[in-house]
């Protein structure tokens, strides 16, 4: 094995001090960013409180318990973490579509979701709220018929239904937006 030029040393040294300055840059550009959101989302976690105080001062309040919103904001943090797939996407709106009866519920799942760690496949993790999470990852156009409706309805309500036929690519988050939008008003 022939040693290296000096030419080539050169180079390979320049590289190497490009590389890392870069690299060191990019993380202090994302620990500056991720910083920052991370106060924006605290500061709406300890919103969530005085919102369903005032909820529950109109006579909305959370339908299921703690341990039940837990266990749907773990199914959504345990889908999202990896690859998934549309029909993952699908199944985690219907979780939502059935767990979610009034506002009090939409903010109770929100609070408990908390900030997330959420995988990124082999490219570290981002920390997102449940509604961050939602708006970036529900992003699969489908293009095969499918049909969702709500399993348990809340006494007095029509059970929240909805139908692709497939002829046009819809997307998921278009289907989660429909419900939100019919159940609670807004949209992400």
């Amino acid at each position: 094995m022939k040693p290296l030029s000096p030419n080539n040393k050169k180079i390979i040294k320049d590289v190497a001090i490009y590389g890392g300055l870069i690299f060191i840059a990019y993380k202090v550009f994302k620990n500056f960013f991720s910083g920052e959101n991370t106060k924006k989302e605290e500061d709406e976690l300890k919103g969530y409180k005085k919102e369903l105080a005032d909820l529950k001062a109109q006579g909305i309040v959370p339908t299921y318990t703690d341990t039940q919103y837990q266990a749907v904001a773990n199914n959504i943090k345990k889908a999202f973490s990896g690859a998934e797939t549309f029909t993952t996407e699908l199944e985690q709106i219907l979780s939502i579509v059935n767990s979610v009866k009034n506002m009090a519920d939409w903010i109770k799942l929100r609070k408990t979701f908390g900030i997330q760690d959420i995988s990124d496949i082999g490219y570290g993790s981002t920390k997102y709220t449940l509604t961050q999470l939602l708006a970036d990852q529900l992003d699969s156009n489908v293009y095969t018929p499918f049909s969702l409706k709500e399993d348990n309805p809340a006494p007095g309500t029509t059970a929240w239904s909805y139908s692709h036929l497939g002829l046009l690519p819809v997307s998921t988050l278009s289907v989660l937006n429909s419900f939100l939008a019919s159940r609670l008003k807004f949209t992400l």
